[in-house]
């Protein structure tokens, strides 16, 4: 939901200000909070996909995914992404052992 708005970032704008709603439209920080969303998520997005792809899930692919989680967070979180710091946090926490 979050990336169909974001890649409709010019017309929800327009529509917005055709319409005279603009106390609803969002500024440069929200939009950039959303952007930073989608990024922190998009790995959980993947992991969930590929679990879900197959009747059976394997124990064989917990590791890889949270490799997974954990490098995404991380890179993440070096760019300021309060989100993804937060996620990497509790990956870490429920992962650790």
């Amino acid at each position: 939901m979050l990336e169909r708005l974001s890649e409709q970032r010019q017309a929800v704008i327009t529509a917005r200000c055709l319409l005279g709603r603009n106390a609803l439209c969002l500024n440069d920080e929200e939009w950039s909070c959303i952007s930073q969303a989608i990024e922190a998520l998009r790995p959980f997005e993947e992991a969930t996909k590929e679990v879900s792809a197959e009747q059976y899930a394997t124990i064989s692919k917990v590791i890889p995914l949270v490799s997974l989680f954990q490098n995404a967070t991380t890179s993440a979180r070096q760019k300021g992404n309060t989100l993804a710091l937060q996620l990497a946090t509790q990956c870490k926490r429920r992962f650790e052992n």
